[in-house]
């Protein structure tokens, strides 16, 4: 035993694993630092910068009174803010400005110390839409820019904004207008805050409302929610614009949150926002981020670990010299195996302790339990699997170049061209990947490659099935059968089965 001991000692204090301790923590915490600080930076556009108006606009026999109430990035009132708009009856003067069959009424204003520009507007035309820009940065007009704010009247109308300009239809008459906008919170960098909006033609404030939400990391959910469905978090009131805060804890970073308000006492959905996702997680940009560089680097690693601390001094005799003594060969491949697998485990676990508190500076939050479970297991399985592979080809090779070179065309094989090679062979075999059992099928020849597991964690962790720097594809990763069930599965068999083979062909060789 105390043999073993020393040869796993060797291992884990060798030169090749601090240089990869080394390297694995500058790579992690350089792309954290290079995320999170992002998200402070004073080259970010400020949220005091930013501008969104929103509109109101009631028609009483041909008389148009335009409402535009314009706040900034905290849900604050903007004064002095130049908005130009047209009332519209012609769905071509969205491009144009104008139709052979239109008369536009164009309407520019500044709004005043509260945020409100007014105005009023006589015409015999019945128009049909409002045009107007939805948000300015810098008092810029960027409307083009996507930008997820919602209202609701009466009937329960979509939301304000079109694919091309944003625009406000005006099909009902004398309705009341609540809008949900995602706001940013003053005293945190990732938090953030619902403002709602009310305006009504006969300038009441809102009456009492309540509030509901709705967490989820999956997709699919319509809108809007039954009320039982959803979590209340209270009655509010009596005003035309307040600024809430959602009891959200860290599992909501990057969620879809559905906000309602409904009526009191008849609790019908009078409001909702349907896409109001919360700010993006330090550990969802982490996790996402990482998949690339880690992709090249935890392989290799992987690979040359092996080689340097078993491959390498089979193929040259070394390890011949040591079972002069005591020791057998399989010992000494379980000792050198057990030895890199702990360098890993130990170089990503230290890697990501200082990415945690790196992210607490910046984004005032710690990388989630699950997201550091997710990135510590992933990438240590694949560079076990990687080394093992390298093992067991080290049984049937003699020379060291043969071995390296084995292993570096493993790489190229199963990191770099495997996800190609897959697709090649589902196409031969005339795969549907438009349907579940042919994403099924890629999955399973995905995870032939132990390169593929992070992947696999990921979507399990997101529930999101090819998941992309953060992005899924829109499938739920447990309908096409990534589950704890099969990740641990898979896990497991990259671990044990290729060091298993090395043990049992090494032993045999005693």
């Amino acid at each position: 035993m105390r043999d073993f001991i020393y040869d796993l000692r060797r291992t884990l204090t060798g030169k090749f694993t601090i240089v990869m301790i080394v390297l694995i923590v500058l790579a992690t915490v350089g792309i954290a630092y290079a995320s999170v600080s992002g998200n402070s930076s004073s080259t970010l556009i400020n949220p005091s910068s930013t501008a969104y108006v929103l509109p109101a606009v009631y028609n009483n026999n041909g008389t148009y009174k335009v409402v535009d109430f314009a706040v900034n990035g905290y849900g604050e009132p903007v004064n002095g803010l130049h908005v130009v708009t047209w009332l519209s009856n012609s769905g071509s003067d969205f491009v144009s400005g104008s139709s052979k069959n239109a008369t536009p009424i164009y309407i520019n204003g500044s709004t005043n110390n509260n945020g409100y520009f007014n105005a009023t507007v006589s015409s015999k035309s019945n128009y049909s839409a409002y045009y107007y820009s939805s948000e300015y940065i810098s008092d810029v007009n960027t409307s083009l820019i996507y930008v997820p704010i919602y209202y609701s009247n009466n009937n329960l109308s979509s939301s304000i904004y079109s694919a091309m300009y944003p625009n406000l239809g005006l099909n009902l008459v004398n309705h009341s207008f609540y809008y949900l906008l995602k706001v940013a919170n003053e005293s945190s960098k990732i938090k953030s805050n619902l403002l709602i909006y009310y305006n009504s033609d006969s300038g009441k404030p809102m009456s009492n409302e309540d509030i509901y939400y709705f967490v989820t990391n999956a997709t699919g959910y319509g809108i809007p929610m039954p009320e039982s469905q959803m979590t209340y978090l209270r009655t509010v009131g009596g005003f035309h614009s307040d600024i809430f805060s959602l009891p959200l804890n860290r599992t909501a970073n990057n969620a879809l949150i559905i906000v309602e308000l409904f009526s009191t006492p008849k609790n019908e959905t009078v409001a909702y926002a349907g896409t109001f996702y919360s700010s993006s997680s330090a550990s969802s940009q982490i996790e996402g981020i990482l998949q690339l560089p880690y992709e090249f680097l935890i392989p290799i690693l992987g690979i040359f670990s092996a080689y340097f601390y078993y491959g390498k001094d089979k193929a040259s005799g070394v390890l011949e010299s040591i079972i002069t003594r005591p020791v057998t060969k399989g010992r000494i491949m379980v000792s050198r195996f057990t030895g890199g697998a702990l360098s890993f485990l130990a170089a990503i676990f230290i890697a990501l302790a200082l990415t945690d508190l790196l992210v607490l500076k910046y984004t005032d939050t710690a990388l989630s339990a699950s997201s550091f479970a997710s990135i510590l297991l992933g990438y240590t399985v694949e560079a076990i699997g990687f080394a093992g592979i390298v093992y067991f080809v080290s049984q049937f090779v003699k020379s060291q170049g043969g071995i390296l070179g084995i292993g570096i065309g493993l790489f190229f094989v199963m990191v770099i061209f495997w996800s190609m090679l897959m697709d090649i062979i589902l196409f031969e075999v005339h795969a549907n990947l438009a349907v579940k059992s042919g994403v099924v099928d890629t999955i399973i020849l995905n995870s032939l490659s132990p390169a593929y597991f992070p992947t696999l964690v990921l979507d399990y962790h997101t529930n999101s099935y090819g998941s992309i720097l953060g992005v899924g594809s829109g499938i739920l990763a447990s309908s096409v059968g990534i589950t704890l069930a099969s990740v641990v599965i898979v896990g497991i068999i990259w671990v044990v089965v290729p060091a298993l083979a090395s043990f049992f062909l090494a032993r045999s060789r005693d």
